[in-house]
């Protein structure tokens, strides 16, 4: 069993890129992932109250307590349910996917991780197949980017390239 230590490690860029995992909250949010991307899931970490919420996960599902919810949590409010999500491959390579899709959004030094997040979703909503971060941009799987992405953000795949895009 991890220490709870490392869920918060998870709100670190470093950690989350060494790990491979980054932290999703919120029963909404899990629910899309659980929808999006179900194998992607690792853990479930939920308190005693939203256990009954745990039905058809097919991973290890973690009870803490709220206090220690309100720890791992970087929400101001905590909905008391989080999801403990894999990277995946290939997001922060320069390189695309062989299957890019027809449509792309391409992001150019969005430093504000809500707003990442916030174009994130509404490339999932208009049915885009794919986002690209230049490396000015916020993390797309920082906690306030995965928020505000609305669990979305297993919906789309995700390059974070190191290169300047040189879009005019």
């Amino acid at each position: 069993m991890k220490p709870l230590s490392w869920y918060t490690e998870l709100a670190e860029a470093r950690k989350r890129r060494e790990y491979g995992f980054f932290l999703m909250e919120g029963k909404r949010a899990v629910e899309q992932i659980k929808t999006a991307a179900p194998g992607g899931i690792d853990e479930i970490l939920v308190t005693e109250q939203l256990l009954s919420e745990c039905k058809g996960f097919a991973c290890p599902v973690r009870v803490v307590t709220d206090r220690q919810f309100k720890t791992i949590s970087t929400s101001k409010t905590p909905q008391g349910i989080a999801a403990v999500v894999r990277i995946p491959e290939g997001s922060y390579e320069d390189g695309l996917p062989k299957q890019t899709g027809d449509r792309l959004l391409l992001l150019e030094g969005v430093q504000d991780p809500g707003n990442v997040g916030t174009l994130i979703r509404t490339a999932a909503a208009f049915d885009y197949s794919g986002v690209v971060l230049s490396g000015e941009c916020a993390d797309p799987f920082s906690p306030k980017a995965v928020q505000a992405s609305a669990g979305s953000i297993m919906s789309v795949w995700i390059r974070r390239t190191g290169h300047y895009l040189g879009l005019t």
